[in-house]
């Protein structure tokens, strides 16, 4: 409550500077010698007051619902206590709240259509997104543009000085070319989730801040200028040491470059950049699908970048280098500890066909043995669901330090995988008319996931035209399931106004996401909402 009340007396004071400031004095009728000040430039510094009011504004906001659901939380332990039964949560309001700011982490959310949680006053955000109700107050789309351009203004940095350093030539390259990737890879997450968004490719100056939209066509000509410069600089991972695993390899780059022709329809140079991943034999499937996602799995052959986490003791939800969130989002809730959103539907389920292995490693279902949590029932996670997400599940054991209450994991978030690469190449070589390629890269994948079972899972051999592509696109579901792959793989097919009508989505409108409303208003204005928001 104190922070609350701290907040509260700073919007007041604001509020106060926005009325009584000397300066402005001076434009209401008070003289001085100094009479030739501006009135654009106080209008300015009115326009960043009120963006900071309204960021303080939102905090106190959130302090008040987190207050709320505390309050709610010890009316109802007290209601179970005065009957006798063993004390609960309501909304688990007392675990810290996780952090908006890791786009990788959130988008395996926004990306998936998140569902679940103990009540819609849990994470509100993510129930309203869940039926493309949210809107531009989101403290999660609010984290995910901020920490963006946080990187981006710290690539730019390191591209704007590091041509400046006396330093080995092979070593500046590389610096410059990891840069480059990084940058990269935040506009991809800024341009899918947002569409039109400021280009900043410079350090500003505190007068340059207020920046508008730039279209999308820009802003992926500079993530392609970016990812060729980054190819260009960047070693292979076979020439890296196990020391310098989770730096930007060409691997990575080259992968990002194809899959940004792919989300743009530019079918010619994303086939041509995955048969060049392919040919180099830098990644090969393994074996065993389930093993991808366990600690073992990490960093496995057909790893092509992964955003690398480490197992922390006392770790917590600010310290975002310490355990992916993933895992707690996607969590059953109950005795297995978690926020439960990302579940698993039927239409999901039933996705796979008879036998597919790939179902058991991505999807707890009722009765599973949920490692060293016990035993997954309806009772057990707190909430009737069918299923739970089990690609990003965490044994109890294996938290840092063996046991702390705290959300800390070693799982690291699996970016871009050879398989998502396979099956790229197989959708552009469809699109590129070469159906017979089209079919032999996917069997590649699905003779992975059957691991010599010849039961199961044939491989395709007559399959053509618009059954071709649906058994491509199938494909790419259930290999990628859960990973936050399906929402945009959706929208740039253009199949998302029919696969998620049910779920209220409205073409021309939620392809993209609303822009933070804070944003707006520290802009002065320069950056617009999207359509429909």
């Amino acid at each position: 409550m104190g922070k609350l009340k701290a907040l509260s007396a700073i919007l007041a004071a604001l509020a106060l500077i926005t009325l009584a400031s000397p300066s402005q004095a001076q434009l209401f009728g008070r003289k001085n010698d100094n009479s030739n000040v501006r009135i654009d430039e106080m209008e300015e510094r009115m326009r960043v007051l009120t963006g900071h009011i309204e960021q303080l504004s939102y905090q106190v906001r959130e302090l008040q619902d987190q207050i709320r659901r505390m309050q709610e939380d010890n009316e109802y332990r007290f209601q179970q206590l005065e009957g006798g039964g063993k004390p609960g949560k309501r909304s688990d309001a007392g675990q810290p709240e996780p952090p908006a700011g890791n786009l990788a982490d959130s988008v395996q959310t926004l990306g998936t259509l998140p569902s679940g949680g103990s009540g819609d006053g849990d994470e509100p955000d993510l129930f309203l997104f869940e039926n493309f109700q949210g809107n531009s107050s989101s403290k999660i789309l609010l984290g995910e543009w901020q920490v963006a351009y946080r990187g981006i203004a710290y690539c730019n940095l390191a591209l704007n000085n590091i041509p400046n350093i006396e330093m080995d030539p092979t070593e500046k390259a590389r610096y410059l070319g990891e840069a480059a990737f990084i940058r990269a890879y935040w506009y991809f997450n800024l341009v899918t989730v947002f569409g039109d968004v400021p280009l900043i490719l410079n350090n500003l100056s505190p007068s340059e801040y207020q920046q508008g939209r730039t279209p999308a066509a820009e802003v992926w000509a500079q993530i392609e200028a970016d990812l060729t410069a980054a190819r260009e600089s960047l070693p292979k991972r076979s020439a890296i040491s196990v020391s310098e695993i989770g730096r930007a390899t060409w691997g990575a780059a080259t992968a990002l470059l194809a899959k940004a022709h792919a989300y743009q329809g530019e079918w010619q140079p994303c086939h041509d950049l995955c048969m060049e991943i392919i040919s180099s034999q830098e990644y090969f499937l393994d074996p065993d699908y389930a093993n991808i996602f366990t600690e073992a799995g990490e960093n496995g052959p057909g790893s092509i970048w992964e955003i690398q986490y480490m197992n922390a003791s006392g770790g917590n939800w600010g310290n975002q280098l310490e355990g992916t969130f993933t895992n707690v989002w996607q969590r059953a809730r109950g005795q297995f500890g978690g926020y439960g959103f990302n579940i698993p539907e039927q239409d999901f389920v039933d996705e796979f066909e008879d036998g597919d292995p790939r179902l058991a490693a991505t999807v707890f279902q009722v009765g599973d043995q949920m490692g060293d949590r016990g035993t997954f029932t309806l009772e057990a996670t707190g909430m009737p669901h069918l299923y739970y997400p089990k690609k990003f599940f965490i044994n109890a054991s294996d938290e840092a330090p063996f046991g702390d209450p705290n959300p800390n994991g070693y799982s690291n978030d699996r970016v871009i995988r050879y398989a998502d690469v396979l099956l790229f190449g197989a959708e552009s070589a469809y699109y590129l008319g070469d159906e017979a390629l089209a079919r032999q890269l996917t069997n590649i994948v699905r003779a992975r996931a059957r691991n010599n079972n010849s039961a199961i899972l044939p491989n395709l051999s007559s399959e053509t035209g618009q059954a071709l592509l649906d058994a491509i696109l199938h494909e790419r579901r259930v290999e990628l399931g859960l990973e936050g792959h399906r929402f945009f793989d959706l929208v740039r097919q253009g199949r998302a106004a029919e696969e998620l009508a049910d779920l209220g989505f409205t073409a021309g409108v939620n392809e993209v996401f609303p822009i933070p409303e804070v944003e707006i208003t520290l802009s002065g204005g320069l950056i617009t909402q999207n359509n429909g928001y």
